[in-house]
């Protein structure tokens, strides 16, 4: 087995790129202020439609503000208000009500306010079909108690051209009189412009509620009650399965992961430095193991608090007040993985900054953009106040793997207990077990710096490729002794292109190589004709030890022989290698 290795002089890093005020992977396309007007929740809707013949996707974001709903359509820039719908008239608890959310069934969304004696506003999104801007206000509808209430859940949540024949409203006084006045209440939106109550949960007070497979998840925010899982498969009578809390809960929002294998929570009110993002084991469903996995933002000062969350195939997207748009690799969730970020805050100040920020996310619309809703900097009913709906694209980053064995150089014994930290991610370590096998994941990309060290070692700074769509890649490492008498190196003594690792590869192989001094660096690929495939490394890098990770899915290559070839500073050297499928 080819070991490869560094020996370099340990670096102060510095995290710029990963620093408070994190912009990376997630790209603005188009953002839309509502001046004096603060922003709250959001959600999406998209559908298709012809369009003289042709097939139009129309793609909105249902953007709330304190004051109604903005239909804004997001397919350009421009971001085209179609529509606006205005807080209830009839009701001055409703103006300027800083609780406001918005879900959809089929082709009508349902906006919530916790405003006394307003109800839940109906808007069809698509009543004409030959016109694609067509809107229409329909009115409310009375959910009985104080007529309040906080938001909604449908059966498949999140994708909006699903159509659902129930709608479930939580939160304010929607069972008042049945249990806990904020449960669930349970409506048969067959006729989706008036719905009829068929059933009720009042077991406890509900903040939000996601429905699949007539399952029912209660995320419960107050007095540290968790979450409690109800089925619903008899709407009229629904019948709790099983509850469970953990420490600090204050359970906000709560989502699935896609194979509903895991559960994911947000806590709003925990008490500081608890409101973390958290993975729940659920595959078992009579020992639901919590806090499997856990997220608090790296780049957050003062204990920041994330509020929305919304899962997505491999990534939760994450509404974090202050922290803005955050994306976590949920692929393996014991091991979560911030992988883009973009800060939505740009001030402080307010009667409540903590909750100030990103307010809300959407990210299932089939172009895959992310809307967010970004509520002001002071949080209250001033005329600065100006809400902002925000628009992004994500390049879909993921987290990589580094894993392998560390040994010590000498005796080839394996290290336990050896440190391995990945500089470029907020310092994230792990350590090896007794065999000294190490796995590391972290966001995938170019020049990413890992440390290895140990008790009695020199410590040693790899410079390595982390491999895209959670692929892994394997590099072995070997420590030097502290009291050891052959001294490494801080820097190669020369130009060397390494034997790529392992070879024959399928799918990736590691290309290590090193050079004395800084160099401007270029990393071919060639085919046995000669004929360069693709360009791997393009940059200036530093003296020392560098690898690329080589994934032949991304190229497309077929089985067969390969050449690589480095030149940096004048000279170039090449290799063959053969992939094998």
């Amino acid at each position: 087995m080819k070991i490869f290795f560094a020996s370099l002089f340990l670096l102060v890093f510095s995290p710029t790129l990963f620093a408070q005020g994190a912009f990376y992977n997630l790209s603005l396309y188009a953002e839309r202020e509502y001046p004096s007007n603060a922003g709250a929740g959001i959600w999406g809707y998209s559908d298709t439609m012809m369009v003289n013949g042709q097939p139009r996707i129309r793609e909105l974001a249902l953007m709330c503000t304190y004051r109604g709903l903005s239909i804004v359509d997001i397919s350009s820039p421009a971001l085209r208000e179609l529509a606006f719908i205005p807080s209830s008239a009839s009701n001055p608890n409703d103006f300027n009500n800083n609780w406001r959310e918005v879900r959809t069934s089929g082709r009508y969304a349902y906006i919530t306010t916790e405003a006394a004696g307003a109800g839940v506003q109906i808007v069809n999104l698509r009543p004409d079909e030959n016109n694609p801007d067509s809107i229409r206000y329909v009115g409310t509808f009375s959910t009985g108690g104080n007529n309040n209430q906080h938001n909604i859940g449908t059966d498949g949540m999140g994708y909006s051209w699903q159509v659902s024949p129930y709608i479930y409203v939580c939160g304010g006084t929607v069972t008042q009189g049945f249990g806990n006045s904020g449960g669930v209440a349970i409506y048969d939106v067959s006729n989706p412009e008036s719905p009829v109550l068929v059933g009720r949960y009042g077991a406890r007070y509900v903040h939000d509620v996601y429905v699949r497979n007539d399952t029912m998840y209660c995320s419960n925010i107050n007095n540290n009650q968790g979450v409690d899982i109800v089925s619903v498969s008899n709407k009229a009578q629904p019948s709790r399965l099983k509850a469970f809390t953990y420490p600090n809960a204050g359970t906000h929002n709560i989502w699935l992961s896609d194979d509903s294998k895991f559960i994911f929570t947000t806590d709003e009110i925990s008490p500081p430095g608890q409101n973390i993002f958290r993975a729940h084991d659920a595959r078992d469903f009579n020992t639901i193991i919590i806090n499997a996995g856990t997220y608090k933002s790296p780049t957050g000062g003062n204990n920041p608090v994330v509020h929305n969350a919304y899962v997505k195939t491999h990534w939760a997207i994450i509404a974090h007040y202050t922290e803005g748009v955050k994306i976590v690799d949920v692929t393996e969730p014991y091991d979560l993985v911030e992988v883009g970020a973009y800060d939505t805050f740009t001030g402080s100040g307010g009667s409540a900054p903590q909750y100030n920020g990103c307010w809300g996310v959407y990210p299932y619309y089939p172009s895959g953009k992310i809307v967010a809703s970004n509520i002001p900097i002071v949080f209250d009913n001033s005329p600065s106040n100006n809400g902002k709906l925000m628009v992004f694209t994500f390049n879909n980053a993921r987290a990589g793997a580094i894993f392998g064995t560390i040994r010590d150089a000498q005796t080839n014994a394996p290290i336990a207990n050896a440190e391995v930290r990945a500089l470029d991610y907020y310092n994230k370590s792990r350590r090896s077990n007794a065999d000294g096998l190490y796995r590391i994941r972290t966001v995938q990309g170019a020049n990413k710096r890992f440390v290895f060290s140990a008790t009695g070692y020199r410590a040693d700074t790899l410079t390595l490729s982390v491999p895209e769509n959670g692929d892994s890649i394997q590099v072995n490492v070997a420590l030097t002794p502290a009291t050891s008498s052959v001294q490494s190196p801080s820097v190669p003594s020369k130009f060397s292109l390494l034997q790529n690792y392992p070879n024959p590869f399928n799918p990736t192989t590691t290309i290590a190589y090193e050079l004395p001094s800084a160099s401007d660096v270029r990393l071919e690929l060639f085919d046995m004709m000669g004929r360069k495939l693709a360009t791997l490394v393009n940059e200036r890098q530093s003296a020392g030890a560098h690898a690329y990770s080589l994934n032949a899915s991304q190229f497309s290559l077929a089985s067969g022989m390969y050449v690589y070839r480095l030149a940096a500073n004048g000279l170039t050297d090449s290799k063959r290698m053969m992939l094998v499928k």
